[in-house]
């Protein structure tokens, strides 16, 4: 549903984030991709992100 290069950028982020992109989650249009098939898409990603979460981590 995500097209490239956006998919492989994404794939990329949470490669090099490991277990911490557990605490990430994808909003916005490109989320809402998955909803349904009539969404109007952006390039863009927005996250929502437990930053209290992360810094327990470091």
């Amino acid at each position: 549903m995500i097209k490239e290069p956006q998919l492989t950028y994404l794939l990329e982020l949470f490669t090099e984030l490991g277990n911490m992109s557990n605490d990430f989650v994808l909003a916005g249009a490109q989320a809402m991709q998955f909803m349904g098939k009539d969404i109007r898409p952006t390039k863009d990603f927005d996250f929502v992100v437990d930053v209290l979460s992360l810094k327990n981590k470091e």
